[in-house]
């Protein structure tokens, strides 16, 4: 059974019950979980985790390009934020500690906003999120 979840950029991640898990120590060994993580993590948080992972790298080279720009306007405030989600999204996915999956959607919400904003701060373009798959 396969479920898609849209995310604010229109892009389905697709659900199903088999996975391969990049977020833990397992993942470095190839021998990474793919049908349910042995932490209890389903195959639908692990997507939404990619899907965040690749929101966050999206981020970051808008932020890299709108600083290239040489009518980067980023204000302090908009620069904290960005330093605040990328965080918070490492943190959620690189300790594997938030299975959360409303939580998760809505931080790589916070971070598609994040993106545009400083795409329109730079009069740049919003980098495609990076696909992880």
């Amino acid at each position: 059974m396969s479920q898609n979840i849209t995310n604010t950029n229109t892009a389905n991640v697709n659900a199903s019950n088999i996975m391969f898990c990049f977020q833990c120590e397992q993942t470095a060994g190839c021998t990474g979980c793919t049908r349910a993580g042995v932490c209890g993590k389903s195959a639908m948080t692990a997507k939404l985790q990619d899907t965040l992972t690749g929101a966050l790298i999206a981020l970051a080279n808008t932020a890299a390009c709108s600083n290239k720009n040489s009518n980067n306007n980023l204000t302090a405030v908009l620069i904290d934020e960005i330093n605040h989600l990328i965080l918070e999204g490492l943190f959620t996915t690189i300790t594997n500690v938030n299975f959360d999956d409303a939580s998760i959607k809505d931080l790589t919400a916070r971070i598609h906003t994040a993106a545009a904003k400083t795409a329109n701060a730079c009069n740049g373009s919003i980098v495609s999120d990076y696909d992880m798959n």
